[in-house]
């Protein structure tokens, strides 16, 4: 929920969806909410253009998300390969990958 009175409360919003995404489940289901719509004289945040601007963020961080997924599986793909490299020598390489979404 955001006030439509407060420029910096809607402007909170990426970091509120940057930490649903990291700590909710990967299914749940976000909800906006605008608080203080009867307060017209005092609206600083146009419902349109917020609309633009959630549907962009969303877009990104959807993006973002395949972005860190395919990295995920081409580190983890250079990882097989580097271990069977370095197997006949007696080393393993190994990396850490921490899932982020």
């Amino acid at each position: 929920m955001y006030d439509v009175t407060d420029m910096e409360s809607f402007n909170n919003i990426k970091q509120w969806l940057s930490e649903i995404d990291r700590y909710a489940s990967d299914n749940v289901c976000k909800l906006l909410v605008g608080n203080k719509c009867d307060l017209v004289d005092s609206k600083v945040v146009d419902t349109e253009k917020a609309k633009v601007k959630i549907l962009f963020l969303m877009i990104l961080f959807k993006i973002l998300a395949v972005i860190l997924m395919l990295a995920n599986s081409y580190l983890r793909q250079l990882l097989q390969v580097a271990n069977k490299n370095e197997h006949n020598e007696g080393r393993n390489v190994s990396l850490f990958v921490m899932k982020i979404q």
